[in-house]
């Protein structure tokens, strides 16, 4: 079931919880989509898109090393992008941080992962969960919007998971 932004937004404010992100992949389409209706601003506090690797490691801290080892498209630095995040804005119920793979790489800048691999990380009340999606399509702004509904979903499954609908 694909969650609307609508749906996403009434499920947070309902249950008085906020979302911060830090977007690479969706290069701001998850705030975009969330802010598309009426009230966004009751849920969403902002976003960074930190799509470049120096500015992965300028505003999150993502190490060098990880980049080296993992590169900039992993779990490992998705982890660290939402840690990044939590230390920089410490006022929200749920931290996410999405990086990930929309087209293929290039000599000067190769990718590990297949096209369409979208990486994401959700802080909620202490615990860190991890998803790991190959989403199958050529066109990167179907990734784009994909991932951001697997965001969503994500998301709103946690949350319902913990406190229900309450619709």
């Amino acid at each position: 079931m694909i969650i609307s932004p609508e749906m996403f937004k009434d499920l947070l404010k309902r249950n008085g919880m906020t979302i911060v992100a830090a977007e690479s992949i969706t290069a701001g389409l998850f705030a975009s989509t969330l802010a598309s209706v009426k009230g966004a601003s009751a849920i969403l506090k902002g976003s960074v898109v930190t799509y470049n690797i120096d500015m992965k490691k300028i505003f999150w801290g993502v190490k060098e090393s990880t980049l080296e080892e993992h590169t900039a498209e992993s779990m490992q630095t998705t982890r660290e992008m939402v840690e990044g995040l939590r230390k920089a804005y410490n006022k929200s119920s749920i931290y996410i941080a999405v990086t990930g793979v929309a087209s293929p790489g290039t000599p000067e800048y190769p990718v590990k992962e297949a096209v369409g691999t979208t990486f994401v990380v959700c802080w909620m009340e202490g615990q860190l969960h991890e998803w790991k999606e190959l989403i199958t399509s050529e066109e990167r702004n179907e990734i784009r919007q994909r991932a951001v509904d697997f965001m969503m979903e994500k998301v709103y499954r946690l949350v319902e998971e913990k406190y229900g609908d309450n619709s």
